[in-house]
C-alpha cells in the first residue's frame, strides 16, 4: 500500500482516528474527509426529515378518516370502503347483497367476517391494500373465491376449499401488501 499523499491534514477526532489511513488508501485528502462528513450530515438531517414527514403525514391521515367517518360502516350495507391508519376494526357484515369492499391499513388491522352475508349475483370484489397491517376475511363455505395479490416483504394466503358449480357465489380478492398480509379463510356458521 502506497504512503498517504501529502496535502492538507485532516485532523480526525477519536472516532474518525483512522479515517485517514482509509481515505489516504483511496485517494482522498483533509478537504474531501471535510466534504463527506458535510455530506453525511446532510443525510441525517434528510433521514430524520423523512421520518417526521412521514409520522406527521400519517396522524393527519388518521384524524382526516375518523372525522370523515370513513370507517363507519352498517352492517347491512352492500358495500364497504375503511382506512384504518393506526388502528383496527372488527366488521361483521349481515348484507343482503354484498357487491363490494375497499379497505386500506396503514399499521393497523382490520377482520371482516361475511358468513352472515349473502353475496349479489355476480362476482363481488373487495380491494385492500396494507402497509405494515393485516387484514382477515372470513367468508362462509359454498363460496367461490379468487385471490389476485402483489407483495413487497409481505403476502397473502387463501384457505378456501375450491368450490365448482355455476350457482356458486364468487368473491374475488385483489390485495398489495407491503410489510403486512391478507388472509383468506373459512370458518363454520356454527
Amino acid at each position: 500500500m502506497a504512503p498517504p499523499t501529502p496535502g492538507r491534514r485532516f485532523e480526525a477526532g477519536p472516532r474518525e482516528a483512522m479515517w485517514p489511513h482509509h481515505c489516504a488508501a483511496m485517494g482522498l485528502r483533509g478537504h474531501d474527509m471535510r466534504k463527506m462528513r458535510r455530506l453525511g450530515r446532510m443525510v441525517g438531517i434528510l433521514w430524520l426529515g423523512f421520518w417526521l414527514g412521514l409520522v406527521a403525514m400519517l396522524a393527519l391521515l388518521r384524524v382526516l378518516a375518523s372525522r370523515t367517518g370513513l370507517n363507519r360502516v352498517a352492517a347491512e350495507a352492500d358495500e364497504f370502503r375503511l382506512v384504518l391508519v393506526m388502528d383496527g376494526i372488527e366488521l361483521k357484515a349481515r348484507s343482503n347483497a354484498f357487491r363490494d369492499g375497499g379497505l386500506l391499513c396503514v399499521m393497523g388491522g382490520a377482520q371482516i367476517d361475511l358468513r352472515e352475508t349473502t353475496f349479489a349475483a355476480g362476482r363481488s370484489t373487495i380491494r385492500i391494500g396494507c402497509l405494515m397491517g393485516g387484514t382477515n376475511i372470513i367468508v362462509p363455505e359454498g363460496v367461490k373465491v379468487t385471490m389476485q395479490s402483489s407483495a413487497v416483504m409481505g403476502g397473502s394466503n387463501k384457505n378456501v376449499p375450491d368450490v365448482q358449480g355455476p350457482d356458486a357465489p364468487e368473491l374475488h380478492v385483489r390485495v398489495l401488501a407491503i410489510m403486512g398480509g391478507a388472509n383468506v379463510t373459512i370458518v363454520d356458521r356454527d
